[in-house]
């Protein structure tokens, strides 16, 4: 309750302050903000422990002139200038805010007469009713009485400051899912139950993952569910016992494949995952083609952030998510081909363990976020990159090719990203090397100035390829080789080049050539002129103007090839004569250049 008062104070104009008051503390020291926060809008829960409180006036005895003190210090008041049949009246303070109503939490009438609607993140609330949470919000404290409930709305999220006491069971905390996105909730209590729903498009394959606690695989009762083992690379349907664990941190394969229901959507109900949740039953079997993938999970029902605060043991700093048709990658350092590395709650994802030794993964909730990411369906670069998407049959697929002077020209687990297949109609797109490359960063100090790219179409018909991002690199920086065509397109930020498709071409269907200058690499001298190789190919980039001669000899000294240059900036010549080094000479009226090359 609270009571009318006035302050008895004569202001300039005569009048006096009049008002309601409630949970009237006095202190005796300096309280900080923290302890505002923490005992704003509530009673206080145990104030005769509380050794610097004066007076503590709750207002809570809805009659009579007497004021009792709550706190230990016995300062008890008396009220004077009463009506008490008229002054003592409900309390609308915040203490908390609640409900008297079923409705949306953005509505003015939902709230107690008096009340704003809850929009600040110190805010206690208790709820006695049915809502639903169309905004995002933040919160301290949360109560849902049983009868109540609170449904968090696709594409909101809640986060608490506090605690979470719900007394309704799982139908009294619902996470809502849709093809817009998902409810979320990042919260720190634990043992809160819920229900968290999981939206599954039709005739399409999803990596999922558990957000509770003692979840079975009876979750997805009349969908495929799978797991996946790594030492044998074999995929396992799971149906019975309807009992089978979930385990936390794993993750799974489902398809929904009604035709009459369609799209899909999963519950889970139980106790909610929190606190930092570690995950060590990843293996590394050394078989060529699935070494090391592991199928893990986020466990929160909120999204995670994959970044350099995770620990993880012996895993490569790149993870892939599955879009339905193929996959797509973010690194721990912040580029990629997906567009972030925002990880939906429920979602699962490919960690690519690296060696023999031990593996271990442990997500941090202090990267959990209600972010906005949706389920993946589906970039970001390292500065110094380009990034290239091919697109074809209505799908698509992306490589990022770029270089960083602390990696390598072979695999480097600290940047680089396997290739993984997708469906066998989209095109599968990968730079090559000592292994196929989605995401390809090579030593920003190396002389090699072509990197080999591999495209396998599921469908003849025409492609694209487009320039998706050029990140750090001089301008128009790189030249795209079609070896079918024999043909060198220079291509710039959001350029795209079109070509046909034959199901009998080549996987080698072209090379990137970076151009001299691109990262301060590829010259061979002080000149404008570099040379380079690549198999059994010698590349001379130069100035369209520069007219001379080029020369081949092979370490014996014999002159194998001779051929005047004309006005291409770019000239391919093919070397048959065997592996080894060679010799290159460029020579104008005014210029020569030498450079010594390998044929393979």
């Amino acid at each position: 309750g609270g009571t009318r008062f006035h302050d008895g104070v004569d202001n300039s104009d005569g009048e006096y302050l009049f008002g309601s008051i409630d949970e009237l503390r006095i202190w005796n020291e300096a309280r900080t903000v923290q302890q505002i926060r923490d005992d704003m809008h509530r009673e206080l829960l145990a104030p005769t422990t509380e050794t610097n409180l004066v007076a503590y006036y709750q207002f809570n005895q809805n009659t009579g002139t007497n004021l009792p003190d709550n706190s230990s210090k016995s300062n008890n008041g008396t009220l004077f200038n009463m009506d008490p049949p008229n002054d003592w009246v409900p309390s609308t303070a915040p203490i908390p805010y609640f409900t008297i109503k079923d409705g949306l939490w953005s509505d003015l009438d939902l709230w107690a007469s008096g009340q704003i609607v809850p929009v600040n993140d110190w805010s206690r609330v208790v709820i006695d009713h049915n809502v639903n949470q169309d905004q995002d919000m933040g919160l301290y404290d949360l109560v849902i009485n049983g009868g109540g409930s609170l449904t968090v709305d696709p594409g909101f999220g809640l986060t608490m400051f506090g605690d979470i006491a719900n007394y309704a069971g799982t139908n009294g905390l619902v996470m809502e899912a849709d093809a817009t996105g998902m409810g979320q909730l990042v919260h720190n209590t634990a043992g809160v139950e819920a229900t968290v729903k999981e939206y599954l498009s039709s005739q399409q394959w999803h990596y999922v993952s558990s957000p509770i606690s003692g979840a079975t695989i009876a979750t997805y009762f009349d969908i495929y569910l799978m797991s996946f083992n790594e030492p044998t690379g074999a995929w396992t349907y799971l149906t019975l016992p309807l009992t089978t664990p979930m385990n936390i941190g794993q993750g799974y394969a489902a398809w929904a494949s009604n035709a009459l229901t369609g799209n899909t959507t999963v519950s889970y109900s139980g106790t909610l995952n929190t606190g930092d949740i570690g995950y060590s039953s990843l293996t590394y079997t050394p078989i060529s083609a699935n070494t090391g993938y592991n199928l893990v999970g986020n466990p929160y029902p909120s999204s995670i952030e994959w970044n350099n605060n995770w620990t993880t043991t012996n895993i490569d700093a790149t993870v892939q998510f599955y879009t339905g048709t193929g996959y797509v990658t973010w690194n721990k350092g912040g580029f990629g081909t997906a567009t972030s590395g925002v990880i939906p709650p429920t979602q699962g994802f490919i960690a690519q363990v690296s060696s023999s030794a031990p593996a271990s993964i442990t997500f941090p909730q202090s990267e959990r976020l209600n972010g906005s990411q949706a389920f993946y369906k589906g970039s970001s670069t390292i500065n110094g990159s380009v990034t290239l998407e091919v697109e074809g049959n209505g799908l698509s697929d992306k490589i990022i090719v770029g270089f960083d002077s602390e990696a390598t020209n072979s695999f480097d687990s600290d940047f680089d990203a396997y290739d993984l297949k997708g469906i066998e109609a989209a095109p599968q797109f990968y730079t090559i090397g000592d292994v196929e490359y989605t995401v390809n960063i090579l030593n920003s100090e190396s002389q090699e100035m072509v990197v080999p790219v591999g495209l396998d179409a599921g469908t003849p018909g025409i492609y694209s390829i487009n320039v998706n991002d050029i990140e750090g690199l001089n301008g128009s920086s790189l030249i795209l080789e079609d070896l079918k065509e024999n043909t060198f397109t220079e291509l710039g930020q959001n350029d795209s080049y079109g070509f046909s498709v034959e199901m009998d071409d080549l996987s080698h269907r072209f090379n990137i050539h970076f151009k001299s200058g691109a990262l301060g690499i590829g010259e061979a001298s002080g000149s404008n002129i570099s040379v380079y190789s690549v198999d059994n190919m010698v590349y001379v980039q130069k100035p369209a103007e520069l007219e001379g001669n080029v020369v081949i000899y092979n370490m014996m000294g014999q002159e194998i090839y001779n051929q005047k240059a004309g006005n291409e900036e770019l000239i391919s010549i093919p070397v048959n004569n065997g592996t080894g080094y060679y010799v290159v000479k460029v020579q104008s009226s005014d210029i020569m250049e030498t450079q010594k090359v390998f044929i393979r």
